[in-house]
């Protein structure tokens, strides 16, 4: 379905929202869900919305996204943020790019080649580096990183 990227619009209160009970107007309430929400919905929020049902909503700030479905590599994640096209960030144990592989699993985050070797410890580096243990017993250090 692809990302979807509008203005949240602003909370209306709906009448019975929070009784648990879900009626007209209502996407959840409490435990209680639409028939066709995804299994990856997330919680039911205090206005009776949930990341998951295809449409950004919510309190402000709550989705960046909603695409309603449950393929979290296609631009939207499944917590309803978008994802970037590159690892921003090697150290904070996150699926930035969407790819799959997180930090320092990530091709994007391979220590630069220039870098190896300089005695100074820079993210994803495994080896090749003073201080830095041995590869383990079948594999080498190659561009610091052990394969």
């Amino acid at each position: 379905m692809g990302a979807q990227c509008f203005p949240v619009p602003p909370t209306i209160p709906i009448p019975g929202c929070g009784d648990g009970d879900r009626s007209i107007g209502e996407y959840c309430d409490g435990n209680e869900f639409e028939p066709l929400a995804p299994a990856t919905h997330g919680p039911c929020r205090n206005d009776c919305t949930y990341c998951g049902n295809g449409v950004v909503d919510g309190p402000a700030g709550a989705e960046t996204c909603d695409d309603g479905d449950a393929i979290n590599a296609n631009g939207c994640r499944n917590d309803c943020t978008f994802c970037v096209n590159t690892e921003s960030d090697c150290t904070d144990n996150f699926d930035n790019d969407c790819d799959g592989d997180t930090d320092c699993d990530d091709s994007e985050c391979a220590p630069p080649a220039a870098t190896c070797g300089d005695n100074n410890l820079d993210a994803c580096e495994e080896c090749g580096e003073t201080g830095l243990p041995a590869c383990p017993a079948g594999t080498s250090c190659v561009g610091c990183v052990c394969q």
